[in-house]
């Protein structure tokens, strides 16, 4: 395993590590699907700087060739391949938002009443509006919740809907969120393979 490739490959990691805990902070829409383009792209070539360091001999190129088949069959590892493969190459949005019906009933001592369209404002200034997504302290308001959206192949024209199974557990409903700290488990443990092969080959 070429030493150089494992130094990309780790420098990567880290900055995979980053797009992932931008995506746990963000707190706006935009924020959060750069994170997520950031994280697709840093993870690819993740994979690339291996698969380049792994042609120094049959061993690893045999190991990298079963890394390589097991993204595709995976159905996270793929999709996430597929995503990335979209935001280079196509304009298809990458995430869904579903946006969670605001509150409609406020809680007073016993009693309540309902309320349909509540802001604040002072001085003709809008301070709280409760229908505006960035009102989210406790999900007590309109929250947009990403979503991971079918994605297609623009060069072969194939559809992958979101995942629903990594390495043979159910993962349903699965946030953009877990299947990125999900795949960096993965990356994590790919690297580590990389670097004993490495560590072997100084021997």
């Amino acid at each position: 395993m070429h030493s150089l490739a494992v130094i990309k490959a780790r420098n990567l990691l880290a900055e995979v590590r980053v797009a992932v805990e931008g995506l746990s902070r963000a707190t706006a829409n935009e924020t959060f699907e750069s994170f997520w383009a950031e994280f697709l792209q840093k993870s690819n070539r993740f994979f690339l700087k291996l698969e380049a360091g792994s042609k120094e001999d049959a061993t690893t190129r045999q190991w990298y060739a079963a890394v390589k088949l097991e993204r595709k069959k995976d159905e996270l590892l793929n999709y996430l391949q597929q995503a990335r493969h979209t935001d280079e190459h196509g304009i298809e949005p990458l995430l869904n938002r579903e946006a969670s019906k605001p509150f409609d009933k406020l809680e007073i001592g016993k009693g309540a009443f309902q309320i349909g369209d509540f802001r604040i404002v002072i001085n003709g200034q809008t301070i709280f509006d409760m229908n505006q997504e960035e009102c989210r302290p406790d999900g007590q308001y309109n929250i947009s919740e990403f979503r991971l959206v079918p994605v297609t192949n623009g060069l072969h024209g194939d559809t992958f809907d979101a995942p629903k199974e990594h390495q043979g557990y159910a993962i349903p409903g699965i946030t953009p969120l877990n299947a990125a700290h999900l795949a960096l488990d993965y990356m994590s443990s790919t690297l580590e393979v990389a670097e004993y092969y490495e560590h072997r080959a100084k021997k």
